[in-house]
């Protein structure tokens, strides 16, 4: 039973012994499993790679004394603790598949330079499930004996839809309380709706009649709604029908903060809309990017840009492009505030694209996640972020999606500290081992509080 949030911050962070060659041994072997969601192969429904990573990291687990279940290839958990299902379970929640390389050709080779450690997933999110790790090995070793489960949660599928948790709570116990790893410092109390759709327009029979002279008859991008092209591919035809190649380059990142990135598809289709002026020609599908999508990022000219005073504003991301002489399909990622209707969304947009002769289809959604400032879970770690000396400690909203949308009882906290960028889907994607060592000192911490605030009467 869930007392007063009076959380125990004493921990003697000096008394905890060294970690960071450690984590850094394990975070470089998880680095080295190209984890990325592929077809099914048997026990593993996200790929043969999800599942190494995993059981890679339950062997860990087990070596070192703990319990630890896989469950079915969806996810898996390491456990400290009574196993005494009467008992509560306070958990972190980590995921262990990530985005695709694209273009970085040595992704899943780790590099260490000092204390920062390179790889795909160093900071999303195998560096943040090392941490929580390592702070149930300081518990262990130091004797500490819970009154509730305290569980180490790893999941396979949280770039692709979170069917992982799906499974989780369909087959294991809900925590009474959990923190997910995958985000930033201080607590994140508030989570943007998150909508991912498909755009689809047909070419006008203008296109076809054209004169002859210039034309783009292919562009092609993109890896993951929730991904910001790094790169665009266009496919030009002359008069007299030779092909000319144009690559485009942007800056890739996350699909949640799409100023920290340049998306190569809306730059490519800006630089088509140019040269096609230039030579005097016109294409159906170029213009109805520009008056649906531009080079802005608040969805603007779909008419939905907006915000609110709890999550700000609303972000929008194209993530992959595929145009032919037929049409094109844009399939693209919302971050809308928590205070906004899907209905009111869907609606608007789906009036500006009828305008162009298309349509929106719906391929994930997930409803936006609040959670009260005072709310004994976000109020216990809160208080234990500022025991340790941590910056710009009230609670805040993103525009990020983390399991705390597909578990209850749970919000995001960390590993990020104010200030840092790991490059989350980026080229060079990394992570600061002291930094990692920091947070795995506040996770000891939450975790002996939680312990105290969700114990059984």
């Amino acid at each position: 039973m869930m007392t007063k949030p009076e959380p125990d911050t004493t921990l003697d962070f000096a008394a905890l012994p060294a970690r960071e060659a450690e984590m850094a041994r394990l975070l470089a072997r998880q680095i080295r499993i190209p984890s990325t969601k592929s077809a099914p192969a048997p026990g593993a429904p996200y790929g043969a790679e999800t599942l190494r990573a995993l059981e890679d990291f339950l062997a860990q687990g087990a070596a070192d004394g703990f319990r630890v279940r896989n469950l079915d290839g969806h996810a898996g958990w390491i456990e400290l603790g009574e196993d005494d299902p009467e008992r509560p379970i306070v958990a972190a929640v980590c995921h262990l598949d990530v985005v695709p390389a694209g273009d970085w050709t040595d992704a899943f080779t780790p590099r260490l330079d000092g204390s920062v450690m390179t790889g795909r997933g160093s900071s999303d999110d195998k560096g943040s499930a090392v941490a929580c790790y390592f702070a149930l090995r300081d518990l262990r070793e130091a004797g500490y004996r819970p009154d509730c489960r305290l569980r180490l949660i790893l999941g396979l599928d949280e770039e692709s839809g979170m069917n992982c948790m799906a499974h989780y709570n369909e087959v294991d116990e809900a925590p009474a309380a959990a923190f997910t790893a995958d985000a930033g410092f201080p607590v994140i109390h508030a989570e943007k709706g998150l909508l991912q759709f498909q755009i689809h327009i047909p070419a006008a029979a203008a296109d076809e009649g054209a004169e002859p002279g210039l034309r783009l008859v292919r562009v092609i991008a993109g890896s993951r709604p929730n991904v910001i092209p790094g790169s665009c591919r266009l496919l030009w035809q002359h008069a007299d029908e030779s092909i000319e190649t144009c690559d485009v380059e942007g800056v890739q990142g996350h699909a949640a903060a799409p100023e920290n990135g340049k998306n190569a598809i809306s730059l490519a289709m800006d630089m088509a809309a140019r040269r096609l002026a230039e030579a005097g020609q016109s294409d159906s599908l170029v213009t109805a990017y520009q008056d649906l999508i531009g080079l802005e990022t608040d969805g603007s000219r779909l008419g939905i840009a907006g915000s609110d005073e709890v999550s700000g504003r609303l972000t929008m991301n194209v993530g992959l492009i595929d145009l032919d002489s037929s049409g094109v399909c844009l399939t693209c990622d919302i971050r809308y505030p928590v205070t906004w209707r899907l209905d009111d969304l869907l609606a608007k947009m789906r009036a500006r694209v009828a305008g162009h002769g298309g349509e929106v289809h719906v391929i994930h959604h997930s409803d936006p996640l609040y959670l009260p400032k005072d709310h004994p879970l976000v109020a216990t770690l809160t208080e234990v972020y500022r025991a340790a000396g941590g910056e710009n400690t009230e609670p805040m909203a993103m525009g990020g999606g983390t399991y705390a949308r597909s578990l209850p009882n749970t919000v995001a906290f960390g590993p990020g500290f104010p200030g840092e960028d790991g490059g989350a889907h980026q080229t060079g994607e990394s992570v600061n081992l002291a930094s990692l060592n920091r947070a795995r000192q506040i996770y000891t911490t939450a975790f002996r509080a939680l312990d105290r605030i969700y114990r059984r009467s």
